[in-house]
């Protein structure tokens, strides 16, 4: 019985205990500093895998709508982050924009990834300064001032001007975003149609944030996460950049014309009620803390032995349901837009909206009983296997990976489509919308069997697919909200409550 006890003792030991919550792994100070208290969240290695899967599926620069999806993915990261941040009464991410780029980044960041991938990052000590980049492809801090610039020039103008001088109009032509794409493009930069000009914010405001210890850019063991796809979203920085990028976003939103009743109403549907369910709890949403969530692992080196699984401590939500009783007038397809809305925002009329779940349905004349099931959001991840692609990049991998393995890692991380919840309770709203299709809508061209495969809205559908939604991704909240509720939307007050660390 003795050696049977070893035996267990020594399977434990070759399991990887990953508790970001506290000592050693804890990457703050528990008390001092607030950033801690969101470890479950920027260190959870499903979020980071997310991230790499997705920036794998769009390095194909013919995808539909990619610089869209560039918008709109990190939007919603950056606004569910924000949302945390309220839960734990911090303040909102304050945007790293450039006034900020010569001064001290108040708050460093030690990824302490050697116990979980088998090596290290640089760590950024607090008060570090940006410089310069150097060696072989050097780049001024003023050269990305000079890009931003070109940038909001345009938004000014409402126009990009492509490497041949010809000009693309910024504009929003019968229900469909024309320029969000085209400009995703450039601020990022992928697929820019003049790089020339824009150069690559995105890209290289990452890469000058994490070499900012090591900038002759030749000694690899000087880059901190900020200069990786998988794990820069450990980072605080990651959300203070993105939250900048996401501005230049709003600021162009911002610029085109409120939407008005005529695109947002729906003549003949009316929502009589929506209601959100959990364990047979009207209106209650629950979040909790897991502690043996187990990922297999390929044979990771740690301390000199190779290990196969990991169990980590991690937020996770209960299952729910979503009940939507619709009243229509005739037989049409419409558009399911379900949202968590919190106020408490700086800007009142951009409180923080998640997109929860979108679907297609079909109506019949009178009363429709609509019921959605969490595990179907095309919001959250379709994994089949949880392989967590966090010590590669994905996108750089040799041969590359098939699409369906992509698509298999893309998608929102299922335990954390619920925002969290105080212990008293968190009060959101639940915001339900059905839109009417565009004409010609790609929604109508879409084997739905085919679309509820896949976390469609930030990953979009294999095979060269269109966006299953012509409407702008996040409509109708994508513009300041200028408007009332229609008849064919509600709100409904829930409470998200949590328990555990």
């Amino acid at each position: 019985d003795d050696d049977e006890d070893d035996d267990d003792d020594e399977e434990d030991d070759d399991i990887l205990l990953i508790n970001r919550s506290a000592a050693p792994l804890r990457t703050y100070p528990l008390m001092t500093e607030p950033e801690h208290y969101l470890w479950y969240f920027r260190e959870a290695p499903s979020l980071g895998s997310f991230r790499n899967y997705w920036r794998a599926i769009f390095k194909n620069s013919s995808r539909d709508r990619r610089g869209e999806f560039f918008f709109y993915m990190h939007r919603q990261m950056v606004t569910r982050y924000n949302v945390e941040h309220l839960t734990h009464n911090i303040t909102p991410v304050v945007p790293f924009s450039p006034e900020f780029w010569r001064q001290p980044i108040p708050l460093g960041y030690d990824a302490k990834l050697e116990a979980e991938i088998g090596f290290n990052y640089q760590a950024r000590p607090d008060d570090t300064v940006l410089v310069d980049l150097e060696g072989d492809n050097p780049l001024p801090i003023s050269t990305l001032e000079g890009w931003y610039k070109e940038i909001e020039n345009a938004i000014k103008n409402m126009a990009i001007v492509t490497a041949e001088g010809a000009t693309i109009e910024l504009k929003a032509v019968e229900g469909r975003d024309e320029g969000i794409s085209v400009l995703g493009d450039v601020v990022e930069s992928f697929g820019s149609v003049n790089k020339e000009l824009y150069g690559s914010l995105h890209n290289n405001l990452h890469m000058i944030i994490g070499w900012v210890l090591g900038p002759s850019q030749d000694d690899s063991t000087k880059l901190g996460v900020m200069g990786t796809t998988a794990k820069s979203i450990r980072d605080p920085m990651f959300f203070r950049m993105h939250q900048f990028i996401d501005d230049i976003f709003s600021e162009y939103k911002a610029a085109l014309p409120a939407y008005e009743e005529d695109e947002l109403s729906f003549p003949g549907v009316e929502v009589l009620e929506s209601t959100v369910t959990t364990d047979g709890k009207k209106n209650e949403m629950h979040t909790f803390t897991e502690e043996d969530w187990e990922v297999k692992l390929n044979g990771v080196e740690i301390d000199g032995k190779p290990r196969f699984l990991a169990k980590y401590t991690r937020m996770d939500n209960k299952p729910y349901n979503f009940d939507i009783l619709v009243k229509s007038s005739a037989e049409v397809k419409a558009m399911v837009r379900v949202f968590l809305t919190v106020n408490g925002t700086v800007n009142p009329e951009a409180d923080l909206v998640v997109e929860m779940d979108r679907f297609l349905v079909n109506l019949n004349e009178g009363e429709n009983k609509i019921t959605r099931n969490s595990s179907e959001s095309s919001v959250a991840e379709r994994r089949k296997k949880v392989l967590l692609e966090f010590d590669t990049e994905v996108s750089e991998n040799d041969p590359y990976p098939p699409e369906e393995d992509l698509f298999d890692g893309c998608g929102w991380p299922r335990h954390l489509m619920v925002p969290r919840g105080k212990p008293e309770g968190s009060t959101f709203s639940l915001v339900v919308m059905l839109s009417q299709l565009l004409p010609e809508d790609a929604a109508l061209a879409t084997d739905q069997e085919e679309v509820a495969k896949y976390a469609f809205v930030h990953c979009g559908l294999p095979g060269g697919s269109l966006y299953p939604d012509s409407r702008p991704m996040g409509f109708p909240f994508d513009r300041p909200v200028t408007w009332e509720l229609l008849g064919n939307m509600a709100s409904t007050e829930v409470k998200i409550y949590h328990e555990g660390i």
